[in-house]
């Protein structure tokens, strides 16, 4: 009878013990979530002023290559590089000079 309940207690304390763990886990998982906030990127705070006058997709791509730190990888077939623009900006986001682009 002995080892019954000492085998029952031994089991309680092992739940018990789980039990915290896994309180503490989740406690730990909530807190570094909770940690966690959006903050603005170097893309979205990078801001270009380009005037290119019948310049190519790729010539624009170039430009912002060079003023900036990004790289673009693109397949001539997907893209018409051919395609003439003309821009103009002062002071505009990639985004923005892109979608001005295409």
């Amino acid at each position: 009878m002995k080892k019954i309940s000492e085998r029952v207690h031994d089991c309680y304390c092992r739940a018990k013990k789980l039990w915290f763990i896994m309180r503490l886990t989740f406690v730990v998982f909530l807190l570094g979530i909770m940690s966690l906030s959006a903050s603005s990127s170097y893309s979205q705070e990078t801001r270009l002023s380009l005037d290119l006058s019948s310049a190519g997709i790729s010539e624009v791509l170039k430009s912002i290559e060079n003023k900036s730190e990004f790289v673009f990888i693109y397949e001539d077939e997907i893209l018409d590089l051919d395609k003439k623009v003309s821009l103009k900006v002062k002071g505009a986001t990639i985004d923005r000079i892109l979608i001005r682009s295409f």
